[in-house]
This record gives structure tokens, sequence and C-alpha cells, in this order.
């Protein structure tokens, strides 16, 4: 498994991408996020699907962690 935040079911992880990875190009970046933390694609694999730089790949998926994870820490509590 990952070394990562977004733990859980794979259920749980695919349903918050769905839900907090918003804005624009959404559609893009939650395929990205699925790839890699549901499908366990690495970042250059993820890259040449999507015909975009690692670096790229790697911002978009830290960025929409952090987002996920705020979400998840507010709801806790």
């Amino acid at each position: 498994m990952k070394k990562h935040g977004l733990i859980g079911t794979r259920a749980d992880i695919v349903n918050a991408i769905d839900n907090y990875v918003i804005g624009f190009r959404s559609l893009r970046n939650r395929e990205i996020m699925k790839d890699h933390f549901v499908n366990g694609m690495t970042f250059e694999e993820v890259a040449e699907k999507h015909k975009m730089s690692v670096r790229q790949v790697k911002k978009i998926s830290y960025d929409n962690e952090s987002i996920i994870l705020a979400h998840i820490r507010e709801e806790d509590g």
C-alpha cells in the first residue's frame, strides 16, 4: 500500500475524491487522483496516460490530497 494520507477503504477514497476535488479541470484531476491513489499507478504511468509531465501530476496529486485531508479533518471535528 502506498504511503499517503488518504486512508480507508477503496470506496471511501473514491468518495472523498469525488466529493472534494472540485473546480477547474476537476474531472481530469479526479481521474488522476483515482489512477494514483486507488488504482496504484505510479506518477510516471499517470503522466504518460494523461500526456502530462510527472511534475504536473505530482502537483495535482499533492494539492488535491491536501484539500481532501483538510475536509476530512474538518468533518472529524
